[in-house]
């Protein structure tokens, strides 16, 4: 309708008032608590919500990656001898893994309001939904190796102090759909 908005003063649809509002806020938060992290969950494409203010972004330290999750979720309710169809969903977000500092999200609105659980996502038994999620005992030797990976990865620098720049991650084999990898 006629005078629901109005543009800013550049001729945009940009709150402007907001932006230096973000802005000073988490400038005043890194000020006031050095190394808290403040993440932004944003989903318009909006760019350099995690750059620095001084560089004209928004100030966030991470930006939960929609896309990741929206893909992943799609993508682990196929059946498994049907994902190599949809190998796209898992290495897209790659495309631009680099273009903010993102953290890939599992969210609480994906399973609310009849979206049902990630368990409930899935295609197949009980046994085969929880071989997803590596939940079962068989599994325990996993969940062991995982954890002896995540304390590796925390005390070796060189696995971590690259994360949020391109030269930091390189494909191995990054179009193998066939066997998933």
């Amino acid at each position: 309708k006629a005078g629901e908005w109005v543009p800013n003063r550049h001729g945009g649809r940009e709150n402007l008032e907001a932006i230096d509002f973000i802005r000073h806020l988490n400038g005043v938060a890194a000020h006031e608590a050095p190394g808290a992290l403040i993440i932004a969950e944003e989903s318009t494409a909006w760019p350099g919500v995690s750059q620095p203010t001084q560089q004209g972004g928004l100030g966030f330290a991470y930006k939960w990656n929609m896309g990741w999750m929206h893909d992943t979720l799609h993508y682990i309710q196929n059946d498994p001898v049907h994902r190599n169809h949809h190998h796209n969903e898992m290495s897209f977000g790659l495309i631009y893994a680099y273009s903010e500092h993102f953290i890939l999200p599992i969210s609480h609105d994906e399973v609310v309001h009849g979206k049902h659980s990630l368990i409930d996502k899935m295609p197949g038994d009980r046994w085969q939904k929880f071989a997803n999620l590596l939940h079962y005992p068989e599994h325990q030797g996993v969940q062991r190796l995982v954890g002896d990976l995540n304390r590796l990865y925390r005390e070796e620098p060189a696995l971590h102090e690259q994360d949020c720049q391109p030269q930091g991650f390189q494909w191995l084999i990054g179009d193998d759909a066939q066997n998933s990898v």
